[in-house]
């Protein structure tokens, strides 16, 4: 463990595993660079945590690092198959990369897996909340 402990990890340790989707939301606020450090403090902690995974994904995405967001969206849908954020989110980093059936085929299993979502599989795009 590294001796200068996050504010985000400090949270979660006194907090418990129920903060844990708090904590992300207030990573989010951060700079896409500085969240990316938080998210892989916290994994060495909830390395299966597929939530942190896709959220690691969308900073990357939003910092045009598709090839790694690939990555980390494949990993949130291998430790989460029904996540649909972790594989809309892997079909909007594979379209960036030009591989546009692929993206079609992981988009379509995002829509399969939460058909209610607003995420339109016509126009594939992360809308950054910052």
């Amino acid at each position: 463990e590294s001796k200068k402990e996050t504010n985000s990890l400090r949270t979660l340790r006194l907090s418990g595993d129920y903060k844990l989707s708090n904590v992300i939301r207030g990573i989010h606020m951060l700079p896409f660079e500085k969240a990316v450090a938080e998210f892989k403090e916290i994994l060495k902690h909830y390395p299966e945590n597929a939530q942190i995974w896709c959220s690691w994904g969308v900073a990357l995405i939003e910092m045009k690092q598709f090839d790694e967001a690939v990555e980390k969206f494949e990993k949130a849908a291998g430790f989460s198959p029904d996540f649909a954020s972790a594989w809309y989110g892997w079909g909007i980093a594979l379209s960036a990369l030009g591989q546009k059936e692929a993206a079609a085929e992981k988009i379509k299993k995002a829509m399969e897996l939460d058909p209610d979502s607003d995420q339109d599989p016509s126009a594939p795009e992360l809308h950054s909340e910052r």
